[in-house]
């Protein structure tokens, strides 16, 4: 019988670094973190998304001294203790508005509306926890759009068939699983046409389209007002920041940069 193809979030994985441990504990991830240090390179910012398991809280900054260490938005909203007679669907749906502002006066309006439904004990929780670590507005590290650790639970299912298997034949598994996916993505790959991959290609063209019915003012070469249908934005292209501040928390331009970038043409 044939193997089942991985499912497709594993299409978005470049697996660096796995370990077989006895348990999942704190000294398993420290001896996990101190060898992954050892083959990554650390002459660009770096992020890692964990699930605020004791282990990753307390070896993340040991190990790594100048990482950005997000708190993956799946988990946090699995951990909020809903008061009784509260809707539960109501306080992950604002949770997750307080987890994605990306200003302070969203995040503000989001928390406000907690206090409004009695979520008062909910409010104090997110305060407990460091802004810098998970809150968008915060967050200093780049996150390219990616919140949650649930990437990683893709590869855990590939092998979970697997996973009964000695140590030293599941490792050549996942050795060969590995292999197999990276060819077919050279095969895949030289197939392209364009600079970027097809996905964020159609992201860039979809934000072209979107951005062509704003008016803009120009203020120098590289600083622009642009006027969107919701308001009005500035854009610094020298410095790649968006009043919006999509650009800065996400990595990639927003409309209101792009309508800039179309005037520049370079």
């Amino acid at each position: 019988m044939a193997p089942s193809p991985p499912p497709p979030q594993f299409q978005k994985i470049y697996p660096v670094a796995f370990g077989i441990v006895p348990c999942e504990n704190c000294e398993s991830w420290q001896w996990f973190l101190t060898n992954l240090k050892g083959i990554i390179r650390e002459d660009r910012p770096l992020t890692i998304i964990s699930d605020r398991g004791i282990g990753f809280l307390k070896h993340v900054p040991e190990v790594f001294l100048n990482v950005f260490h997000s708190f993956c938005l799946y988990h946090m909203k699995g951990n909020i203790h809903v008061p009784k007679g509260r809707s539960r669907q109501t306080t992950v749906k604002l949770f997750k508005e307080c987890y994605t502002a990306l200003t302070k006066e969203k995040i503000y309006v989001a928390a406000k509306s907690m206090s409004n439904l009695k979520l008062d004990s909910v409010v104090a929780w997110m305060i407990k926890i460091p802004f810098e670590n998970w809150a968008a507005h915060a967050f200093l590290g780049e996150r390219w759009g990616e919140n949650t650790s649930n990437i990683a639970e893709s590869f855990s299912n590939v092998i979970k068939h697997d996973k009964p298997l000695p140590a030293l034949e599941l490792v050549d598994v996942i050795r060969a699983t590995v292999m197999e996916q990276n060819y077919k993505r050279l095969l895949e790959s030289n197939k392209w046409t364009t600079r970027l991959i097809p996905r964020m290609q159609a992201r860039f063209n979809k934000r072209i389209n979107d951005c062509r019915s704003y008016k803009f003012r120009r203020s120098s070469d590289k600083v622009f007002e642009i006027i969107s249908p919701i308001g009005k934005h500035t854009v610094d292209l020298d410095s790649r920041t968006c009043r919006c501040k999509w650009w800065q928390k996400h990595s990639f331009s927003c409309t209101h940069a792009m309508k800039a970038m179309l005037q520049i043409r370079k």
